[in-house]
């Protein structure tokens, strides 16, 4: 009992410290392009992580982004999160409270993926209606959001996003807004093998990067 209480003080002293850090960005304009690509690289503490955003997949997200980083959102922000089970392979970015909560104050829309291929679901899950799962490439950059199918709840996405760090089957539900190239997987790989620290709300399989990589500032080319 004693640790269980030690471990909830622990939490809620996270929670206060991340909170002060919160920031909010202007809201992105409404009417945007939906073709073409934009650069966006983010310059890190470990070297840049050049990525290139496609308008096409994800226009609204990709929009988002791009003012997010025009307002200087993402400046001086740790990847806060590391997860490497055998379902999920991902580094997440983007919350400047490094809690998972973090939010600009505002969300975007959901634009689900449409040509990623089909995972592998059980006919049970099927039966029950459930929504086969797709395979978000190696290299993906999609952005996290907290929805639920069941409960109604959609379009929670904000700034937040992650990169997968190896192909992953997940709920085809998270816009995918791009890709990292090459160089900059090699910069992702480094912050993988350096491990995960459970840290006061993780596990052994996600938690926080032990090789933190903080992303200083970030440029868009148009």
């Amino acid at each position: 009992m004693a640790r269980s209480v030690e471990c909830a003080l622990d939490l809620l002293e996270f929670m206060r410290e991340g909170s002060k850090k919160a920031r909010t960005s202007p809201m992105p304009p409404s009417r945007t392009l939906n073709t073409g690509t934009v650069g966006w690289t983010l310059n890190t503490n470990l070297g840049d992580v050049p990525i290139t955003l496609d308008r096409s997949e994800a226009p609204c997200n990709v929009n988002a982004i791009v003012s997010l980083s025009d307002n200087h959102y993402y400046d001086g922000t740790d990847c806060h999160r590391l997860a490497q089970s055998d379902q999920l392979h991902i580094l997440q970015c983007g919350d400047p409270t490094r809690t998972g909560a973090g939010s600009p104050g505002w969300s975007s829309p959901d634009e689900n993926p449409t040509d990623l291929k089909e995972g592998e679901i059980s006919p049970q899950m099927l039966q029950m209606g459930m929504t086969p799962p797709v395979i978000y490439p190696r290299g993906t950059v999609a952005i996290a959001n907290r929805n639920d199918e069941q409960s109604g709840v959609a379009n929670t996405g904000s700034a937040q996003f992650f990169i997968v760090t190896k192909d992953t089957q997940l709920s085809p539900t998270l816009a995918v807004v791009g890709t990292v190239d090459d160089a900059g997987m090699k910069i992702v790989d480094k912050v993988v093998a350096g491990g995960i620290d459970p840290g006061p709300i993780g596990t052994d399989t996600n938690g926080f990067p032990k090789t933190p990589m903080v992303i200083e500032t970030t440029s868009i080319d148009e």
